[in-house]
């Protein structure tokens, strides 16, 4: 059964591989006297937006739990 904290779980992994990904591809870019690519760099800073917004509703989510069992 597929919970919606299952999904959050699996989004903020996803979205962690990714931005482990792409963080790869920018160290192995980078270079002395070459220009940053803004768009990689934009791209890894939005995914550390979006996985931090995922774990603050996780966070809810989990609270929300403890509280609904404590009844």
């Amino acid at each position: 059964l597929w919970t919606p904290r299952m999904a959050l779980e699996s989004d903020i992994e996803r979205l962690r591989t990714h931005r482990s990904e792409l963080l790869e591809i920018f160290k192995k870019l980078k270079h002395p006297g070459v220009p940053e690519n803004e768009r990689l760099k934009n791209s890894i800073l939005s995914l550390n937006s979006k996985i931090e917004d995922l774990e603050d509703e996780l966070d809810g989510l989990i609270q929300d739990e403890r509280l609904n069992h404590t009844d």
